[in-house]
């Protein structure tokens, strides 16, 4: 640097002009300490450069950790670019989320606890913290009733790329954590119902375990040994699997429990197959010991439990009877149903159709005029899991044979004391039970979005259950108005702002809204000063409207709750009369606006009262399809819009006359004013009703409104 004079390193003197190079290492040194104060973006960048150096050399039970596994793809939090420990605890959240989502059994049995020590491995390792990622969003979706989003696909496409090359090292398959993304893969592919993809998975998966030492491996590991369980259990339904189980004997290897199992026991033996009679005892064996763990705050062992049912599994899957109304298949079938209840979704069931249909027509033979007390209870208790798991619970032969056998049980308890004689987990079925079991008292009341209503037999609830029928097999509106929490909102994309700024283009670029403006020179008001009421007025009105979305930010409810929780229950009715007459009369514009567009665009052939008919059918129909459909239609309708209005305006354009004033004066003036301000504002401040709404339709509360 012969421009530099270098002296002590706490100094360095310039003596000419310097370039480039020699500059930025002047500078560096001056301002050495100086950009480190707390929240400055040098500052945070090395906070997380830290925290990663931190968690590199973690060793957990799963194994010891070294460096993150190459991997071509970005880190799976790059959606978020918060470092530091911020970044953490999100990832951290989403993994236990996704991990505790789908399992109610986790309460009550208890696995290895090294098996849940693996949070490390959300920031060592690619391939899992992907799979982590791709299983909440793939569930969220599921929930919602809709495909794969653009966040769940790439984040799948990320897993897949990273499990490849991590499978590509030596000794990849024995790391633990790739079991474990392989198992989310297969278990995420049968909710979509890719079978393909499941025996791909299936068929590595068992290649890994007998590389790991087989069965020896999966005993050591009682929660992988119940996953893949699960997987083998769909496997051999669809024929994929087909060995037959090697001991038809109990499971249970030492001596017979004291429990009283002896009258329902002895009744099914005599009516069933002697293989299933065993199968049925084992699982009742198996449920009274989780209860009775669970009765003194414990815990059965995980080994324990995964030997059992996975005995109980293969034997239910391998005996098939064809006679479906026959006890043989009808209590096999219950049992399989039952064991559906131990992996369920939150907000929408998992499919199973062929179980569904067959149990169907099992039930539908069921009577109770002359059953014994015993089964009573047995059919009750199928009635019960059947209504949990694989039926419709509004199905109304399934309510008319419920009030033949149970008609004597008044309350929840003594239901839940029959059940518990057949197959029953408190802390896990007892929830869902309760709810199955209210809906079908004499009160009346029924579950609607969680909560139990008080029905009555008339027009409005039976509208009232074809919709909760809708909501449950095709997801319209199926989280109704359902407070969407913090967890369950989709992270923010340009692409999602973008989609919220052109649905309002939409929705206040109409023919209604247009027409409002023309309403000046009715008031006898110039040109000029309806261009400025107009302005005024709707920035007035947006405003109001602008207040309101945030509300749904802030609450994560749509309008009409949160009107709800401000005005309280009875004055909430008035807001919503109000609203009531307002969508009224808005409705009403619309369609006279749009049926006198139709009579234009037709020269005169479309008669004015079959325009606005055509345009009511159409809106109705529009709105019964549900508010997804609604702002895939509105993302798209303002272009349309536009190219409208640039035609107005090219056309009308020459006849504006912007020099004739208005002859009104004095109060006239002022009142006509006022008038149509207070029409201008009411037009925008209308869309407060519906503000936050639009956001929560689009899973996007507290990102974008």
């Amino acid at each position: 640097m012969p421009n530099l004079i270098v002296m002590p390193k706490t100094f360095a003197f310039v003596s000419q002009a310097v370039n480039d190079a020699d500059r930025f290492l002047i500078r560096s040194h001056v301002m050495r300490g100086k950009n480190s104060r707390v929240g400055s973006r040098r500052s945070m960048r090395e906070a997380a450069r830290q925290a990663d150096k931190s968690l590199a050399p973690l060793t957990t039970d799963c194994g010891p950790r070294g460096a993150p596994r190459k991997c071509t793809e970005t880190a799976p939090g790059s959606v978020d670019t918060k470092p530091g420990a911020r970044r953490q605890d999100t990832l951290v959240t989403t993994y236990d989320s996704a991990k505790h989502a789908a399992f109610p059994l986790k309460y009550t049995i208890d696995f290895d606890e090294a098996e849940d020590s693996c949070v490390p491995w959300i920031f060592s390792n690619m391939a899992f913290a992907h799979s982590v990622f791709f299983a909440t969003s793939a569930t969220n979706d599921f929930r919602l009733g809709r495909p794969y989003t653009r966040p769940t696909l790439i984040h799948l496409r990320r897993t897949i790329r990273c499990l490849n090359a991590q499978l590509g090292e030596d000794g990849g398959h024995l790391d633990d954590s790739t079991v474990y993304t392989i198992v989310t893969l297969a278990m995420l592919a049968t909710l979509v119902g890719d079978m393909a993809a499941v025996r791909a998975h299936m068929v590595g998966l068992r290649r890994i375990v007998e590389l790991r030492g087989g069965e020896c491996y999966l005993r050591q590991r009682s929660k992988q040994h119940f996953m893949l369980e699960r997987m083998v259990r769909i496997l051999r339904s669809l024929a994929i699997l087909s060995c037959e189980p090697t001991d038809w004997r109990s499971a249970f290897t030492g001596p017979q429990a004291a429990f009283d199992e002896a009258s329902l026991a002895s009744v099914v033996a005599k009516m069933v197959d002697a293989r299933l009679s065993t199968t049925f005892q084992d699982f009742q064996r198996l449920t009274r010991l989780i209860n009775a763990y669970a009765n003194e705050d414990g815990r059965l062992k995980g080994d324990v439990f995964q030997h059992v049912l996975a005995s109980i599994q293969r034997r239910l899957l391998w005996l098939r009877f064809s006679q479906v109304d026959g006890w043989s298949e009808r209590l096999r079938l219950g049992m399989l149903a039952y064991l559906t209840t131990t992996f369920q979704l939150s907000g929408r069931r998992i499919s199973y159709d062929y179980l569904s249909a067959r149990y169907r027509l099992s039930c539908q033979a069921l009577g109770a005029s002359t059953a014994s007390a015993d089964m009573r209870t047995l059919n009750a208790w199928l009635l019960v899991v059947g209504a949990m798991s694989v039926l419709e619970p509004s199905e109304p032969w399934l309510g008319a044979i419920w009030d033949e056998i149970a008609g004597l049980w008044g309350v929840w308890e003594d239901v839940q004391h029959q059940l518990e004689s057949v197959l029953w987990i408190g802390n896990v079925q007892n929830e869902a039970g309760k709810i199955d079991i209210d809906s079908r008292g004499a009160s009346g009341e029924q579950e609607y979005q969680g909560t139990l209503v008080k029905q009555d037999n008339g027009f409005l609830s039976k509208l009232r259950n074809i919709e909760a029928v809708m909501d449950r097999r095709l997801g319209v509106e199926s989280e109704a108005i359902t407070r969407k929490r913090p967890d369950e909102r989709e992270p923010l994309t340009w692409r999602s702002q973008l989609t919220m700024c052109l649905l309002w283009a939409s929705g206040t670029m109409n023919l209604s809204c247009f027409a409002t403006g023309f309403l000046g020179y009715e008031f006898g008001l110039d040109l000029r000063q309806s261009i400025l009421i107009c302005l005024f007025a709707s920035i007035l009105g947006g405003a109001v409207s602008g207040f309101c979305a945030t509300l749904g930010a802030a609450t994560g409810l749509r309008q009409i709750s949160c009107s709800r929780f401000s005005f309280g229950w009875y004055p909430n009715k008035i807001i919503a009369a109000l609203n009531t007459i307002q969508q009224i009369g808005w409705s009403a514009v619309g369609c006279i606006t749009g049926g006198i567009a139709l009579q234009a665009v037709s020269n005169g052939t479309i008669p004015i009262a079959v325009g606005i008919i055509v345009i009511a059918v159409i809106s109705l129909v529009v709105s019964l399809v549900g508010l997804k459909v609604i702002l895939v239609y509105e993302r798209y309708a303002w272009l349309v819009y536009l190219v409208i209005f640039l035609i107005v305006f090219g056309v009308t354009g020459q006849y504006a006359d912007n020099t004739t004033p208005t002859a009104l004066t004095g109060a006239d003036l002022s009142g006509n004013v006022l008038s149509l301000i207070a029409i201008v504002y009411g037009s925008s401040a209308s869309w407060a009703t519906v503000a936050s709404g639009e956001c929560y339709g689009e899973a996007l509360v507290g990102d974008i409104c």
